[in-house]
């Protein structure tokens, strides 16, 4: 059971958009960012709500909570804690 997503990227910051799927990329996001580069990551989950997600060294630290309701505002935020 896996969660079904969009990646893009924007403005250097890699966007992960929730699809709805079975599973959400909140419960999910370990197996997601085994994917992931070295680039700040924001998530859109099912409520339409943009947070951040900690990684280091590849591995997934937490979240960092942005509560943005539009990407480019969740995208301006990442990068400043970057």
């Amino acid at each position: 059971m896996r969660s079904i997503y969009e990646v893009q990227v924007i403005d250097g910051v890699i966007c992960i958009t929730d699809l709805d799927g079975v599973k959400s990329v909140t419960n999910d996001i370990e197996d997601i960012i085994g994917l992931s580069l070295d680039a700040p990551i924001i998530y859109c989950d099912s409520n339409g709500i943009w947070d951040g997600v900690k990684v280091e060294n590849g591995e997934f630290k937490g979240f960092r909570i942005l509560a943005g309701q539009f990407r480019h505002e969740a995208v301006a935020a990442i990068k400043q804690m970057t």
